[in-house]
């Protein structure tokens, strides 16, 4: 009895160092047996899933730093564009008055750096000049008016001109005679259906209608001044032609080529 009670005790004591102690492999390199090969295989095995999930936990570490770096450096990136376009495009204008006693004043222009800030005044004043020019009858000028006015005109609308509307005959004899009497033309302001960009590459291709509101003021006060509507389609010369002809440049600064042209009274005769 007392046999059998201790050697139940030895067997457990056996299986629990058997269970806690190592694998013990053969000194001389032998072939293990199926039990402790089957031991080592499992422990093995265990091991590798632990360097797997901490390997692939460490990956996904990186991953997601790595991603959160290049969602950073975006962000920034597209800052800094932003500012950079902002930057590029803050044109403003500074215009300085100075006074001869040294007081100064400054306004300034926030529109961008808009082309046809100088521009379109620059063409307003061509459709000015040609328009005064055509219409003013003035016996001492006439002729040279009409010779002026001319140079704004297209080729065809010159022969018109010049042939069915018999313009040289008609200042010849306005200016021996004055007949009709003397009157000047005022602009008092223009409407333009749409404006030139100067930097297009197709500005000479494109056709405007402007609105040109003047007043015709008779120079002896013998009648009213009339409010009159002067309608206008022209196109831009092209720079290659106006840079060799150096009388239109210095009449024609922009190169306004007048297409067709007429005048009619307005309605409403209030100024």
């Amino acid at each position: 009895m007392r046999l059998t009670m201790l050697d139940k005790i030895f067997k457990r004591v056996s299986r629990a160092g058997a269970v806690a102690s190592p694998v013990q492999l053969p000194p001389d390199g032998g072939v293990l047996d199926e039990p402790t090969h089957d031991r080592v295989a499992v422990l093995s095995g265990k091991r590798s899933q632990r360097e797997v999930a901490q390997l692939q936990s460490e990956l996904n570490f990186w991953r997601l730093m790595a991603g959160g770096l290049v969602v950073g450096i975006i962000v920034t990136s597209m800052g800094w564009r932003r500012a950079d376009d902002r930057y590029a495009n803050d044109v403003r204008i500074a215009w300085v008055k100075v006074a001869p006693d040294g007081r100064s004043e400054a306004q300034l222009w926030s529109d961008g750096g808009n082309p046809n800030r100088f521009f379109e005044p620059f063409i307003n004043s061509a459709l000015i000049n040609f328009v005064e020019h055509r219409f003013r009858h003035i016996r001492t000028t006439i002729v040279s008016d009409y010779g002026l006015a001319a140079m704004f005109m297209s080729p065809q609308l010159q022969r018109e001109f010049l042939d069915n509307e018999h313009a040289a005959q008609e200042a010849t004899d306005f200016e021996a005679s004055g007949n009709g009497g003397e009157y000047t033309i005022i602009v008092k302001a223009i409407d333009h259906s749409t404006m030139v960009d100067p930097d297009a590459a197709n500005r000479n291709s494109v056709i405007v209608d402007s609105t040109v509101y003047v007043t015709q003021h008779w120079l002896d006060g013998s009648r009213k001044d009339e409010q009159k509507i002067v309608k206008l389609t022209w196109k831009m010369i092209p720079l290659a032609n106006l840079q060799r002809d150096w009388k239109q440049l210095q009449e024609n600064g922009p190169g306004v080529q007048i297409l067709a042209y007429h005048m009619v009274t307005a309605l409403n005769q209030e100024h």
